[in-house]
């Protein structure tokens, strides 16, 4: 039985955000998708629901090997350009879940 874990990522983006927020992403996601080595690379999209936001909900999900994966994507240079998207961020929240 193969495992994995699979990263749930909320990032909470301004409204005025959003153009520059899909750019970014759009621009440096091979830098995430490059360091994944499991089949599912990141996907996404916007969380819609509710009126009158302030913000807008991007969903990031991340097939990982595991969550030292992860982790360990962090650390390096790929991540210091990718993460400049939380910069334009109100807020991000990450969680993992096992994949069975």
């Amino acid at each position: 039985l193969s495992t994995s874990t699979c990263q749930l990522g909320s990032h909470m983006v301004a409204a005025g955000n959003k153009g520059a927020f899909e750019k970014r992403f759009g621009e440096t996601r091979h830098l995430m998708d490059t360091y994944v080595t499991r089949e599912r690379k990141g996907v996404g999209g916007w969380r819609v629901e509710g009126e009158n936001k302030v913000w807008q909900e991007w969903v990031l999900f991340i097939e990982w090997e595991s969550w030292e994966q992860h982790f360990n994507f962090i650390k390096t240079e790929g991540f210091k350009e990718y993460g400049k998207i939380l910069r334009l961020l109100n807020g991000h929240e990450s969680k993992h879940a096992k994949m069975i």
